[in-house]
């Protein structure tokens, strides 16, 4: 998710098990609406919404967010 902008590691400095402190501060970052970060991956997340509304069943969508990661 993070390849394609439509969010973040929340696990980066822990994986594969996770930092409490590290994953909160993670979703703090992409949903508040006041940091531009968050708002670009919110609008970003959206619009690949928007895409996958023309594909139906899981295959598709898997199809295109391998095929939208290698732009």
């Amino acid at each position: 998710m993070e390849n394609l902008g439509i969010g973040i590691n929340g696990s980066k400095h822990s994986a594969p098990n996770i930092d409490p402190e590290f994953l909160g501060n993670a979703l703090v970052e992409i949903t508040d609406e006041k940091n531009e970060k968050g708002r670009g991956i919110k609008t970003r997340a959206k619009d690949l919404a928007k895409v996958m509304e023309r594909y139906k069943g899981r295959k598709a969508a898997a199809n295109k967010i391998l095929e939208l990661s290698e732009l």
